[in-house]
């Protein structure tokens, strides 16, 4: 459960996003604005304020609330309740950000070896659904050109801009991946009918090890890409999934506890955020929500 009590100020504390462009403490085109230039009022902001709000930085288990959910649950998943806990992994909002920061950092770094500083970065979203700017790799768009205020973004949903050219940075965004379908899915569709060689760079902060083999293998099945280079920024490399922590008897035990076919714990990734919840297809929401 998530903590809901806690009313001391610096367990309320809350970090605001700002996308202040005026800023002017950066000497360098490429620097990274910190975690502490990043506060600021977003009503100075009023473009991107329906865009980002305030969020606490800690939702914590709630140990009081686990011990007590232990207490009235069965005997035989009593032990399985705890080894799912043990090996949660907690995302603060204020570690997320951090990390993407670092995402970026190695971003900037591989621009500056293949010597493109000049060019722009082109950020791909797919912005013909109508809610795409609900989407959350339209937020870590905003994110983005926020820490690169000196940088040239620009988004593009396709590839015949006529701007991009060969050796362009084209940066696909997402908080997290588990599966691997949802941006599989997005490079396969992705046509590069010039044949453009381009740099296709994924940054997502926390990303499965199955999720980055599928990508791979699906890059190579879209032949426009084959004179692509597909790179991978990540802050974590998540490996083991529910049934490499739960033997199979244990995941058979809690489940006859959840009758509902959607209430599954077999293939499911130990790790929730504090700015989002992953659907049952991912995680457990049962457990975080």
């Amino acid at each position: 459960k998530k903590n809901k009590s806690s009313s001391s100020q610096d367990k309320e504390k809350n970090i605001i996003i700002s996308l202040d462009k005026k800023n002017k403490s950066s000497s360098s085109q490429d620097k990274i604005i910190s975690l502490d230039k990043i506060k600021s009022s977003l009503q100075d902001n009023k473009k991107y304020s329906s865009l980002l709000k305030y969020y606490p930085l800690n939702h914590e288990i709630n140990k009081i609330n686990l011990k007590k959910f232990i207490n009235a649950s069965d005997l035989s998943v009593r032990t399985i309740i705890r080894k799912i806990i043990k090996h949660t992994l907690h995302i603060s909002f204020e570690r997320f950000l951090l990390s993407f920061n670092e995402i970026i950092k190695k971003l900037l770094e591989f621009r500056q070896s293949i010597k493109i500083t000049e060019r722009p970065i082109f950020v791909y979203l797919d912005i013909t659904y109508e809610n795409y700017k609900q989407k959350s790799n339209y937020w870590l768009y905003i994110l983005l050109k926020s820490n690169l205020n000196k940088i040239k973004i620009k988004l593009i949903n396709k590839i015949d801009d006529s701007e991009i050219k060969d050796d362009d940075i084209i940066v696909f965004l997402d908080d997290a991946i588990y599966s691997g379908q949802q941006m599989g899915n997005t490079l396969f569709k992705f046509n590069n009918y010039k044949k453009i060689k381009l740099n296709l760079c994924l940054l997502v902060p926390y990303i499965t090890t199955k999720g980055e083999n599928l990508i791979k293998k699906v890059k190579k099945h879209n032949h426009t890409l084959d004179n692509c280079d597909l790179i991978f920024f990540n802050y974590l490399l998540i490996e083991n999934d529910t049934n490499k922590i739960l033997t199979d008897d244990e995941i058979k035990t809690i489940e006859e506890f959840y009758p509902y076919f959607f209430e599954t714990f077999d293939d499911k990734y130990l790790l929730y955020f504090d700015h989002k919840l992953a659907d049952l297809v991912s995680t457990i929401p049962i457990f975080y929500s």
